[in-house]
């Protein structure tokens, strides 16, 4: 036979009971399809070997994606013929554009809807169809708006596209698409693959099929279905794995819309939240609201009223979400220090005196920080009592990533350090990361860090992107540990525990955990299992422990400290001999563990026994710890 195309997906070697000359390749795309190419074999009089004849009749076709080009020559070597016939598929004009509409089925589509379909596609309406090309179209979008425009055209009974048709659809086309192929998705599932297969740019991104898998929510059936019927999603090989993205880059515009609103109807989910809470705090207190409002304004005299507005100008999408701090001074005054987002841009202040030309006001980006910035602020005091500041899109920005890391020990990363390059501040992760985008324009180049009980840092960002800081002062976190390693061993109220700390992103950790709880006071280390087999001192793996234990109720908070002055606050309860703790960061749970306990002192009873039953007398007076073990702590 004489194969015309061949689909290429995935290619397999099969053995053919009947001729060894005989390849079937299997088509990716049609699974039950073999194209079977018989290479017929010849004798070499001259070499006495045999050979495959040279044959005109068939010739194949390799098709693939720009970017896996290169992996197509290490098969050039052995077929050279592969580098003589090449050619690039080049974006197709709206005369190719106009025959791909109307040529397939004669009479379908007209020329003049055809016209209609590529003005609707490209947003351009100065072109004609008389040979002459002068505009691209995307082949992508042009395909799903033909596809779907004959779907439509069938389930409405139709014999041809017409322009009424193409008004209704065209305009929503590939909104329609990823609503039909989203809609029987679990909300969780979509909004994985909203958050994940689209970055923070708005670019397609990918991840391997296992993790998709596990992490999405998606079973093996609906992520069949995405690949291979809706075809919202592909599916291909990288490195040896199956890795899966979004189809086209035509997707991902209608995702990040659709990511936005999703997250807008979060935010208005939240203020309306706490706008109930508002109200019934506000009707818990309105008498008394009431008696201070009328002193106030019997005793006050005259009062000034002033607007502020925040608003966002054309360049920033109305779709957007934004939020800002906004710091108001006045000689020694805080008039206002309050959060501004896109739903509530207006503020009314009441004051009892006008304010001054002297009027500090500053502005904190909170939301879509790395992407606006304060156009203007202006300050009509003397006509409309007016303050308003205008928001709009920044310069193009360049991201620097970097890693902070103490210079002592084996233990460098430096988490909760504050980082400060040009006009943007964040913070180091519990690995000591960092990840900022910066204005491209900035030239100065600098790189800021602050971080409790280190030299203040300066200087010029490191292409390696790793920064060594400097303590400040003698560091004695050796000393300490060795100390308070020999006190808890040696105390009688000793109890070892073993489990896990689990943090944000769900990686866990098996550790082990030695404390003494003396007169309700903890002290104590901790280590990874891990990290103590790979450390060359045992004391760069310890976190150093101190705290306090309600044993009539088992709740506890303990402080964990590294070597290199990283701080966990943790809180939680004791029940039956399992330790339970969480940290919370601004109200969202950032880490937790769940230690048992495996040996605990003979004459101590279980918690979950102790504190049950009320109280017959007065609580005990606690003892005050032992001087030495107090200075220990205080010196950690």
């Amino acid at each position: 036979m004489k194969p015309y195309y061949i689909v290429e997906h995935e290619e397999k070697e099969r053995s053919s009971a009947t001729s060894k000359s005989v390849k079937n390749i299997s088509a990716g795309g049609f699974k039950n399809i073999n194209i079977n190419i018989s290479l017929p074999k010849v004798e070499n009089n001259n070499q006495g070997k045999r050979d495959y004849k040279k044959s005109p009749d068939y010739h194949i076709v390799f098709s693939l994606r720009e970017d896996f080009l290169s992996s197509l020559e290490n098969y050039a070597f052995n077929i050279p013929a592969m580098k003589n016939n090449r050619f690039a598929l080049l974006p197709i004009n709206e005369e190719q554009a106009a025959e791909i509409i109307t040529k397939p089925v004669p009479g379908l589509i007209d020329k003049n809807v055809a016209k209609f379909i590529i003005q609707k596609i490209t947003g351009k309406v100065d072109f004609e169809l008389d040979g002459s090309p002068k505009i691209e179209v995307d082949s992508a979008i042009l395909s799903l708006n033909l596809s779907r425009l004959f779907e439509k055209m069938k389930s409405e009974g139709k014999v041809n596209i017409n322009s009424e048709l193409v008004e209704t659809y065209s305009s929503n086309i590939i909104e329609d698409y990823y609503s039909d192929a989203i809609k029987e998705l679990p909300a969780k599932s979509v909004e994985w693959l909203e958050d994940t297969l689209i970055n923070s740019e708005g670019r397609r991104d990918n991840r391997d099929k296992t993790t998709v898998l596990e992490q999405s929510g998606l079973t093996e059936p609906e992520l069949h279905s995405l690949i291979n019927e809706t075809k919202l999603l592909r599916q291909f090989s990288y490195g040896g794995y199956l890795r899966v993205e979004f189809i086209h880059d035509v997707i991902a515009p209608v995702v990040v819309r659709h990511r936005q609103q999703r997250l807008a109807m979060k935010n208005q989910k939240k203020m309306r939240r706490r706008n109930l809470l508002l109200t019934i705090c506000i009707a818990v207190l309105a008498i008394m609201l009431a008696v201070l409002a009328f002193s106030f304004f019997t005793t006050r005299g005259n009062s000034y009223d002033y607007n502020l507005k925040v608003e966002a100008d054309s360049t920033i999408n109305a779709g957007e979400d934004w939020s800002v701090k906004i710091f108001i001074i006045d000689g020694k005054d805080t008039i206002l220090n309050k959060t501004v987002d896109k739903l509530n841009a207006n503020v009314n202040l009441h004051l009892e005196k006008p304010l001054s030309d002297e009027l500090i006001i500053d502005v904190d980006l909170k939301t879509g920080s790395d992407r606006f910035k304060v156009d203007n602020i202006n300050k009509d005091l003397g006509n409309g009592n007016d303050i308003s500041i205008l928001l709009t899109q920044r310069y193009k920005r360049k991201v620097i990533e970097g890693v902070v890391k103490s210079d002592v020990g084996s233990k460098t990363a430096v988490g909760n350090a504050l980082i400060i390059i040009d006009d943007q501040v964040t913070k180091t992760d519990h690995r000591g990361r960092f990840k900022l985008n910066v204005d491209e324009r900035y030239a100065e180049n600098l790189i800021r860090i602050i971080k409790k009980g280190y030299n203040f840092y300066e200087g010029e960002i490191d292409p390696s992107g790793v920064y060594r800081i400097k303590f400040a002062g003698d560091f004695n976190f050796y000393d300490n540990a060795a100390a308070i390693e020999k006190k808890v061993l040696d105390s009688p109220g000793r109890i070892s525990l073993s489990g896990k700390f689990t943090d944000d992103s769900g990686a866990s950790g098996m550790t082990h955990t030695e404390l003494a709880v003396i007169e309700g006071e903890i002290i104590g280390f901790c280590y990874y299992d891990a990290t103590r087999q790979n450390a060359r001192n045992r004391f760069d793996s310890y976190f150093l422990i101190s705290g306090t234990l309600d044993e009539h109720n088992g709740t506890f908070w303990i402080k964990l400290v590294d070597s290199v002055n990283n701080e966990e606050m943790y809180s939680g309860t004791v029940k039956d001999g399992v330790w339970r703790g969480e940290d919370y960061d601004k109200d969202v749970r950032i880490s937790h563990f769940e230690l048992t306990e495996t040996s605990s002192p003979a004459n101590r009873r279980p918690l979950s026994t102790r504190g049950m039953q009320p109280r017959t007398s007065e609580p005990r007076t606690r003892r005050a710890l032992p001087s030495d073990i107090v200075n220990e702590v205080n010196k950690h």
